[in-house]
């Protein structure tokens, strides 16, 4: 696992205990919370 991988998921693991929800940019609900973030890793730009 590369180093960027893992920040990541530290990162996202940070946020949900924080209250937050991490959705993937390809299966994203904007209704799904108020406090959503998008996970833009993996996503091609």
């Amino acid at each position: 696992m590369k180093p960027e991988d893992l920040a990541r998921e530290v990162i996202d693991e940070n946020l949900k205990q924080s209250g937050w929800t991490i959705q993937d940019m390809r299966q994203l609900n904007l209704t799904a919370m108020p406090q959503t973030v998008n996970n833009l890793a993996g996503c091609k730009r």
